[in-house]
């Protein structure tokens, strides 16, 4: 630091003599002072001093080599002999680094060898221009002296590092120019206002031009006092590092405060950890991540119980002074003991009135860590609480991400109710709300409409049928092989016993597959053959050959042969992928016609709701032409679903198609969203209804025909009013128009089923 500092002086454009004249001055006029109970000593040191040449005007190099005692002598009036063993400080000519006194302390303290004194982290970023801070500093002399001012002291922060011990020290360094004359010659001093403006602003450009320095003297000695700060500047930097997005993530940032605080303890092995506890992990390996126990070998389920529980629960710090006589854990005091660690403390870092995190302080030293530690670091705790809050919320805010992502959530479209709904709630509540005095209500939407499409795979029950009893028949199949080379090899009765069932199963499954015929086949070969064959593959070694390979076609999660099924889950789940991530691509496309809410489901396809009206959205005015919309958007979308299916028969394993169908509902209903089950639902008889044409209208045939209404590659749109089949066949004419749809639009008249009559229905072919 100094040799920049040396530099920054020498490029300064005025000129800075060290001079005792202002110190002697001000003695002189303090000896005056009637009542002075100090001049006496002031007369004794001027007296003293009479006839040395050079102390009134430059102080020369010369003069200081001369007259060293007595300069010494003359400090005393600055730093008196009683406190030269307890003041920290120092006398300097005007910008300059060296000094020229030193009191008995900072020469004990700063002058050891090793020992530099540095800028503290914090002045680092702002005194990067030394020059600059040295200018300004001078124009405030300037100021404070040409105005005749009381003189401000200007407080610097200083370090004393200490790589020995790791402790760091901080240090105030006052620096007062009280005993500075300025010779400002012939410059135009601004008015005061406009100085001190400036100097406020610290506009270092302006005053330079209006105000150069070229030729001005100062001529004086500035003193230097220095009292310990480390305390209370470790924890200023701490509350400026802690604010800092990440820094509990960061390594280094964890090694800066520990640093810290070793500073602020006076313990030189402090070792710090955290532990989280996480809304969604807790007692996980996360919540112990940043702890002193991360690395523990032991289980750590039930460590935050054992080992925490008291700070948890009572909210109050627990010391244990010495690691040996702490009862608890063996395992863990041991871990401890065996890394080091003698004495540990663990405080509680609070979000309200709860404890959501706890730091802990270790020591190698025991009774190094104590309630006065926690004294210490009381003015932390609430800025440690909010970094680890801003830490958790990161992970809780990923966890709720996946939720939203893969499990039932509230849609984003009416987020904004369930938000209002809370804030009444915790609103009403208040500071006298108990547990069960007070509910939260369901949330009611009224008059939406709703728009329901489904892409069903056909005939997937049949389909996955056939992957079974194909699996079924090949695995039997095998078996009677395995049976027939055992029996030829060696006559074993129970073997053609075995051989004589699978061939009767065999012929069963050929013929069609019945309820718990599957179930009933697995086990007759798990508990009766299988066992049989690894019997014979341990005691004779002329069978294993042929009942390994039996084995080895097993698919080893499920023991059993799993190839075609396998294939067939492949295909749908490429089908309810594909057409999932279409869905909700094209939804939030959607949104721009006009905000709704929006739910899918996975079945063997894949179904959806949509439900939009005034009352579910926020700021915007709803009527017929949203809803007319969003009904050509959704016939647009089934009919690119039908061509999106059509698109990965090459991929699909298990040949499959679906059937696109629509249902229209033009009157309003009313939904709600249930509170205890965390759904959406239909509110009223008539709306019931509703949801149970939904349930059933997959299985609708067409009357007189028996044909099922949804065939594959066309579009099917059950209505129930006129009104509804005029719009819809006009929607038609549009799709065919653009080449959606093709061939003639049958209108059909639907089969009555349980509970639903009526019903009828416009279908097309789509256009692949």
């Amino acid at each position: 630091m100094r040799d920049e500092a040396m530099k920054a002086y020498a490029a300064m454009p005025f000129v800075a003599e060290l001079s005792f004249e202002p110190l002697l001055r001000k003695a002189r006029s303090m000896m005056a002072e009637t009542g002075n109970p100090y001049s006496r000593q002031i007369g004794k040191i001027l007296e003293s001093l009479k006839g040395i040449e050079g102390l009134s005007g430059v102080a020369t190099a010369e003069v200081m080599q001369n007259y060293a005692e007595e300069i010494n002598f003359l400090m005393r009036l600055v730093f008196p002999h009683l406190e030269d063993e307890e003041c920290i400080g120092k006398a300097q000519a005007p910008f300059t680094h060296d000094h020229f006194f030193s009191t008995a302390r900072y020469k004990k303290m700063f002058e050891e060898p090793g020992i530099e004194l540095e800028l503290s982290e914090s002045l680092m970023m702002r005194l990067s221009d030394l020059y600059s801070e040295n200018l300004l500093f001078a124009y405030t002399m300037l100021f404070d002296i040409y105005y005749q001012l009381d003189h401000e002291m200007v407080e610097v922060i200083m370090k004393m590092p200490n790589s020995h011990d790791k402790v760091d020290r901080y240090f105030l360094a006052d620096y007062s120019f009280r005993f500075v004359d300025v010779e400002a010659g012939g410059l135009d001093i601004l008015d005061r206002k406009q100085f001190s403006r400036l100097l406020i602003m610290r506009d270092r450009e302006t005053l330079e031009k209006l105000m150069p320095l070229d030729g001005v003297v100062f001529k004086g000695l500035i003193t230097v006092s220095f009292h310990e700060v480390t305390e209370k500047e470790n924890i200023s930097q701490l509350k400026s590092d802690l604010v800092e997005s990440g820094v509990l993530r960061q390594n280094d940032s964890i090694k800066s405060i520990t640093h810290r605080l070793r500073s602020i303890l006076k313990v030189k092995d402090l070792r710090t950890g955290f532990v989280l506890r996480y809304r969604v992990t807790q007692g996980s390996a996360e919540t112990l991540q940043r702890s002193v126990l991360h690395d523990y070998p032991g289980k750590t389920a039930g460590l935050l119980e054992e080992m925490y529980e008291h700070v948890f629960r009572t909210a109050e710090p627990y010391f244990i002074p010495e690691i040996l006589q702490c009862d608890g854990q063996d395992g863990v005091i041991e871990y401890l003991y065996r890394s080091g660690a003698r004495s540990l403390g663990l405080m509680p870092l609070m979000e309200e009135d709860r404890v959501i995190a706890v730091l802990e302080l270790v020591s190698d030293t025991k009774d190094m860590i104590s309630a006065n530690s926690a004294r210490k670091l009381a003015e932390l705790f609430p800025i440690l609480s909010v970094a680890v809050r801003r830490e958790m919320n990161r992970l809780e805010s990923r966890v709720d991400g996946v939720i939203k992502d893969y499990c039932t959530a509230i849609h984003p479209s009416v987020s904004w109710r369930f938000e209002e709904a809370a804030y009444d709630f915790l609103r009403d509540s208040k500071e006298t709300y108990k547990f069960g005095e007070k509910r939260f209500h369901d949330i009611v939407f009224k008059d939406v409409y709703p728009l329901y499409g489904s892409m069903d795979i056909r005939s997937s029950s049949e389909e996955r049928n056939l992957a079974i009893q194909a699996d079924l028949l090949k695995q039997l199949d095998l078996a009677s092989q395995t049976l027939s080379e055992i029996y030829r090899r060696r006559t074993i009765p129970i073997a053609d016993y075995y051989f004589a069932t699978l061939n009767r199963y065999a012929g069963s499954v050929r013929e069609g597959l019945n309820s718990g015929d599957e179930i009933k086949i697995i086990e007759f070969l798990q508990e009766r053959v299988e066992p049989f064959f690894s019997y014979l593959r341990e005691t004779s070694e002329k069978y294993s050959s042929k009942i390994d390979d039996y084995f080895k076609a097993m698919n080893p999660g499920m023991g059993v042969i799993y190839q075609r099924r396998r294939d067939y889950e492949d295909s749908v789940s490429l089908l309810n992928i594909s057409l999932t991530a279409f869905l909700d691509q094209e939804e939030v496309r959607a949104q721009n016609i006009f905000p709704h809410y929006f739910e899918k489901y996975r079945t063997d396809g894949v179904e959806y709701n949509i439900y939009v009206g005034e009352s579910m959205v926020r700021d915007f005015k709803f009527d017929d032409v949203q809803l007319k919309n969003l009904r050509v958007w959704q016939l647009i979308k089934m009919c690119e679903m039908v061509r999106l299916t059509e698109s990965l028969l090459p991929q699909l394993k298990v040949p499959l198609s679906c059937s696109p169908l629509v249902l229209v509902h033009s009157s309003p209903l009313t939904i709600l969203f249930r509170v205890d089950e965390k759904r959406f639902e239909v509110e009223g008889s008539y709306n019931i209804r509703y949801e149970i044409i939904k349930k059933r209208i997959d299985k609708s045939t067409v009357l007189g025909t028996g044909e099922r209404l949804t065939q594959p590659g066309m579009l099917s749109v059950i209505y129930t009013q006129d009104k509804e089949w005029r719009e819809y066949s006009s929607y038609f004419e549009y799709l065919s128009d653009k080449g959606y749809i093709s061939g003639e639009v049958e209108n059909l008249v639907l089969e009555d089923m349980q509970g639903v009559h009526g019903m009828r229905a416009l279908r097309a072919k789509v256009v692949l």
